[in-house]
């Protein structure tokens, strides 16, 4: 003798059929937001430019890295947006080295050791216009690595941008 299934059954298989899985539809925004935080670029900009300052332009594909700013505009040298020395200054001094700079970046240089050895990368951007003296650029190329900082960068927009 066959038994007739209860009428239960059949009910919960039709609910659980006709809703949506919660499981699933977080699977789905996962992955979703999982591609979405792969394809967002995080790197943002390292260096702001300053208004009076055009960079020269370049073929160059490598990227900067976060560094120690250093900023040649018309009449200032700036280290982090901060005013070090003025052009005329540097382009009159005899020598290569720049003391304002100098004694900034030392400055700089042994607060970031006695804090953390690894901390001082001896990393620097230089900014510099496209009008800038090739005189003033050497002083402070000069000064920077007389001051510890040997890794420099010269920063430039890339070329058609």
């Amino acid at each position: 003798m066959a038994f007739k299934p209860s009428a239960r059954k059949p009910k919960r298989r039709q609910q659980e059929e006709a809703g949506l899985s919660l499981t699933s539809m977080m699977d789905m925004m996962t992955i979703i937001l999982l591609f979405l935080i792969q394809q967002f670029n995080t790197e943002g900009n390292l260096a702001t430019q300053s208004e009076d300052l055009t960079l020269p332009e370049a073929l160059a594909t490598s990227k900067a890295n976060q560094a120690l700013n250093i900023a040649i505009t018309h009449d200032h040298i700036l280290v982090d947006n901060r005013v070090v020395a003025t052009v005329a200054e540097v382009q009159a001094a005899k020598g290569y080295d720049v003391p304002q700079l100098h004694a900034v970046l030392d400055n700089r240089a042994t607060r970031l050791m006695k804090l953390n050895e690894k901390l001082f990368t001896g990393e620097v951007l230089i900014q510099g216009d496209k009008t800038t003296p090739y005189s003033v650029l050497t002083k402070v190329i000069y000064t920077a690595g007389a001051s510890g900082y040997n890794k420099i960068r010269l920063l430039t927009v890339k070329k058609g941008e």
